[in-house]
């Protein structure tokens, strides 16, 4: 029972992994025509952004908002967002790839095809290191 105890109180110190700035640059420049953003905040808080130019199928947009979230088990966390009826309950994904960190969770799949994307982003969202 101790073990348990101090298992949940470092958890509780230990800064929550997701916390940070996280974006969908990977480094090749396509953020010019389209992008996501967002800051997770230790305070169950948070913002995002996500634009794009358009083209002749899709006008030009850019989104922001804000949420509020909760850490709900190991890899699992809810999303309330600004606005919305309910959270969402969102299982994510971290890898260390070419030294940064990838966040991806499970989406719908499309087809035969499953996209790898975070949340509301159809992108990868990406932490520098």
């Amino acid at each position: 029972m101790p073990l348990k105890l101090i298992e949940n109180i470092k958890l509780l110190l230990s800064r929550d992994e997701l916390c940070g700035e996280w974006s969908s640059d990977d480094w090749s420049g396509f953020m010019m025509i389209m992008g996501s953003w967002m800051r997770i905040n230790p305070d169950g808080t948070g913002n995002y952004r996500s634009w794009g130019i358009g083209d002749e199928g899709c006008e030009h947009y850019d989104f922001t908002g804000e949420f509020e979230w909760e850490r709900i088990g190991k890899d699992k966390i809810s999303i309330h967002e600004k606005g919305a009826d309910s959270p969402e309950v969102i299982q994510y994904r971290l890898a260390k790839v070419n030294g940064r960190t990838e966040l991806t969770s499970l989406q719908p799949k499309m087809g035969t095809i499953r996209l790898e994307a975070f949340w509301n982003f159809a992108q990868i969202m990406f932490k520098q290191n």
